[in-house]
């Protein structure tokens, strides 16, 4: 299935069933102050973004099983796509609270379908304003990691990812503790809402034994043979 299709089916499910908070969603464009910066206004636009960050945010719900009561409470979430300081070129996104910015020269320069390349980029910044951080507590590459993990549970991880199995420790970050997040999910369906919920107000490594009865480390070195790959294998080009 094809990202475009996932994220048709996951708008047209929003038509159909509506978010029963309301969430304020505003875009603000400032792309117009960039010299030759076009692509986000027309391959993509304020509107679709509008209406992605609705989908993205009731895919995040349904993902952390979260009721009302339950989710973060945020009125508005806001978007800003702009150029970034020359420091922080290489940076694609940044997220803070519940204000997300997007780089609008890596989405001018991206090199394949910059709609699906911004979606992607979208459902993991949006994961951010919504997931739980164990105040503080929890391993960086593990937040990251979940991000990613909503990203390629709704087709949306891009071809130049770390492959699944790579990496030399489970929580290194993103593609690489994704891949092994949707492994531990495969084990016990909603793992990533459990341990989200854990994750409320503390983190420690032995909310996995909790939830899965096995050690972090013993999950990974599993995960590992599982894929008959060594534990010290790097990333893939």
């Amino acid at each position: 299935m094809s990202p475009s299709y996932i994220l048709g089916v996951t708008l047209l499910f929003l038509v159909a069933f509506p978010p029963a908070r309301a969430v304020k969603y505003r875009v603000i464009d400032r792309t117009n102050y960039i010299t030759g910066c076009n692509r986000f206004k027309t391959e993509i636009g304020s509107f679709y973004t509008k209406q992605l960050m609705k989908a993205a945010s009731s895919s995040i719900w349904l993902t952390f099983n979260e009721s009302i009561g339950e989710r973060k409470d945020h009125d508005q979430v806001t978007l800003v796509i702009r150029g970034f300081r020359p420091d922080q070129s290489t940076l694609v996104s940044r997220t803070f609270n519940s204000t997300i910015l997007i780089n609008a020269e890596h989405i001018q320069n991206y090199p394949g379908d910059a709609r699906v390349e911004f979606s992607g980029i979208l459902f993991h910044e949006m994961t951010h304003v919504w997931q739980q951080y164990g105040n503080g507590k929890a391993p960086r590459g593990l937040v990251n990691g979940i991000a990613d993990y909503v990203r390629l549970r709704f087709g949306l991880a891009p071809k130049e990812w770390a492959r699944r199995g790579s990496g030399s420790h489970w929580d290194e970050g993103y593609a690489v503790t994704a891949y092994f997040l949707d492994y531990c999910n495969g084990l016990k369906n909603g793992l990533v809402a459990e341990l989200n919920k854990l994750m409320k107000d503390d983190y420690s490594d032995e909310f996995f034994p909790m939830v899965l009865g096995k050690t972090v480390d013993e999950l990974w070195m599993d995960y590992k043979t599982e894929l008959d790959l060594p534990e010290e294998l790097s990333k893939a080009e």
